[in-house]
């Protein structure tokens, strides 16, 4: 009976000790998470985010701001057939009920059991996503959209080379006539608003005219490889003939393997075609002819030409030496029997721009970069026996690799 009642004490003695043990464990888990708790008194515990903000340690007072920062730093990307347009959500009209957001997040927070508040705090996963649901507010799209509808709403406009104020050539890519459609924008733009993250892409709806593609190897002309410029008096007939000259140069396209003709292009030299009495020298003799002057665009585009490296095919002097290029390195044309001519030998497009600034005419020659292969070329023209023979040194890295002969020319002397 003594041994029972021995046990029996026993028994008593270990499950008080282990009541007494798991109250201890019990009272210092309570404690240690309290303590975790403390932490976050009136702050987000980890695990909630808004979008794909974090809102850890957010104090709940300050969710306003959260809210109505993420709203001013979300843009919205609207494209259409001609590009992206970026705008902020407050410029396009998007808004959110920043208190209805509040109001969720706040509840949420609140009624989580301690013990889940808890191992939300330990295991720091996210376990709830709030959205950033927003509305269009109607009278800021409807005074955006005027903005928008003006930018947007554009005339087709084909591809191909333009020249700028400074008669420097870019590519034009060419862009497609389109007509926005505000009703769909705008109803497009209400269904975004269902979850707005930091950007939205946005389609602009409308109607779609699309451009005229023409020459696209034209696209490959992107840097000016030579350049020369002559001085004239740019006055009376002869003024008049240069300038009209120049302007029919300008925008000339030689494609790879063509050949240039002067006459085609330029010509021919008539009152029909807008040219005006002008002095010339005819059998050796000084006279009037129309189109007097356009020798001089001829040389200048034939010094451009040799600085480009482009072969020349049929090429005659004045009969006497003229005084704006060097001797030797003119060119003459006349009526239909005396043309100029040089072939574009390069496997990219070569465009030509010629202009006139004050008293001088210039003649830019552009194509691809990689045409020329690092060379450079330098024509110029020695006397020797009553003749001036001319030539173009190839030079590379700074070295003369190449010197080409071109031509003999005699002049007379008045």
């Amino acid at each position: 009976m003594k041994k029972i009642i021995k046990r029996k004490n026993v028994l008593i003695f270990v499950l008080v000790f282990f009541m007494v043990l798991i109250s201890i464990i019990f009272f210092i888990k309570y404690n240690l998470d309290n303590n975790l708790l403390s932490k976050y008194n009136n702050k987000i515990i980890p695990g909630i985010y808004l979008n794909d903000t974090n809102l850890e340690g957010v104090r709940l007072d300050d969710l306003d701001d959260v809210i109505n920062n993420k709203l001013k730093s979300g843009v919205i990307i609207i494209s259409n057939v001609n590009g992206d347009y970026e705008y902020p959500y407050d410029q396009v009209g998007i808004m959110v009920d920043t208190k209805k957001i509040k109001d969720e997040i706040s509840n949420y927070v609140n009624n989580i059991p301690r013990y889940k508040k808890v191992r939300m705090i330990k295991e720091k996963k996210k376990v709830k996503t709030f959205y950033l649901n927003g509305y269009l507010d109607s009278d800021t799209f409807n005074s955006f959209s005027l903005i928008l509808k003006q930018k947007m709403d554009t005339f087709p406009k084909s591809n191909g080379l333009m020249i700028d104020d400074n008669h420097n050539v870019t590519y034009n890519d060419g862009v497609n006539g389109f007509i926005l459609d505000l009703d769909k924008l705008k109803k497009s733009l209400e269904e975004s608003t269902n979850n707005l993250g930091d950007k939205i892409v946005v389609e602009a709806l409308g109607e779609v005219t699309e451009f005229k593609k023409q020459n696209e190897e034209l696209s490959k002309i992107n840097k000016k490889i030579s350049s020369y410029t002559t001085y004239f008096s740019n006055k009376g007939n002869r003024g008049h003939n240069i300038f009209l000259a120049s302007n029919r140069l300008n925008g000339t396209i030689i494609m790879p393997n063509e050949t240039f003709s002067y006459l085609k292009v330029i010509g021919p030299y008539g009152a029909s075609n807008g040219y005006l009495p002008a002095p010339i020298y005819l059998n050796s003799k000084l006279a009037t002819a129309n189109g007097g002057g356009v020798c001089q665009l001829a040389s200048t585009l034939y010094m451009a030409q040799l600085k480009a490296g482009l072969e020349t095919v049929y090429r005659t002097n004045h009969t006497f030496a003229p005084d704006y290029v060097p001797k030797g390195l003119d060119a003459t044309v006349y009526s239909t029997t005396v043309d100029y001519k040089f072939k574009n030998q390069y496997e990219y497009p070569i465009y030509i721009v010629s202009y006139v600034t004050g008293n001088n005419l210039t003649v830019d020659i552009w194509t691809n970069e990689n045409a020329l292969g690092g060379k450079t070329f330098e024509p110029y023209s020695v006397y020797k026996d009553g003749a001036y023979y001319s030539y173009l040194k190839v030079i590379e890295n700074g070295n003369v690799i190449e010197t080409k002969y071109l031509d003999r020319s005699f002049y007379k002397t008045h």
